[in-house]
């Protein structure tokens, strides 16, 4: 089940969107104050935060900033009775998802979270395929190592053997070695799960 955390100082928006997204499947986290929010919780994930922009004390926007600054990455999505244009523009512009004006439908804010908790989905498989390349990585020997950054700026081995001072066969058992510890058959898909780390 994904979460959603919802921080909105009006108690019955609170429990009006709480509801909604309950029906809509999510387990929902209610604040009322985003202090106690940025306090208390260490979002789980995959996850959505659903933000008023005025509030008492700290504003949305303010609250935007502090959680990147504590390198939270959970998508938001604004909600607001009235806001400058420039607030919104900031607030896109520092990455949310999207920014819903109240009024707004049921079916426009469960269609934002849905959108918000897919793009978490994405950064977290985006961050356990960097932590997976970076484990592979480690595997390389040193002179394995000192290869790969060759071979993967398109050195053949008779190059790399040149470079690194040893011989073409040394050379092409490490470039079968690299592949090995990638768990890849080519350089081409090497290079592809490479680029798909971004």
């Amino acid at each position: 089940m994904t979460a959603v955390y919802v921080i909105d100082d009006n108690a019955d928006v609170l429990q009006q969107i709480g509801l909604l997204l309950e029906r809509a499947g999510h387990h929902v986290y209610r604040f009322a104050c985003p202090v106690e929010f940025l306090d208390r919780v260490r979002p789980i994930a995959p996850a959505a935060i659903v933000l008023d922009m005025r509030m008492p004390g700290m504003s949305g926007l303010e609250l935007q900033a502090a959680l990147r600054a504590k390198s939270v990455r959970t998508p938001i999505v604004f909600i607001s009775g009235e806001s400058q244009p420039k607030e919104i523009v900031a607030a896109l512009k520092s990455q949310a998802v999207d920014f819903l004006l109240k009024p707004f439908s049921a079916d426009d804010l469960r269609a934002a979270v849905a959108l918000a908790i897919d793009h978490d989905r994405n950064r977290i498989k985006q961050e356990n395929s960097s932590r997976s390349i970076a484990t592979k990585r480690d595997l390389l020997s040193d002179r394995e190592r000192a290869a790969f950054h060759l071979i993967i700026r398109g050195y053949s081995n008779k190059q790399v053997a040149a470079e690194l001072a040893v011989k073409p066969d040394t050379a092409k058992k490490y470039r079968a070695s690299i592949l090995a510890k990638f768990q890849v058959s080519s350089l081409s898909e090497l290079l592809a799960l490479l680029e798909a780390r971004g």
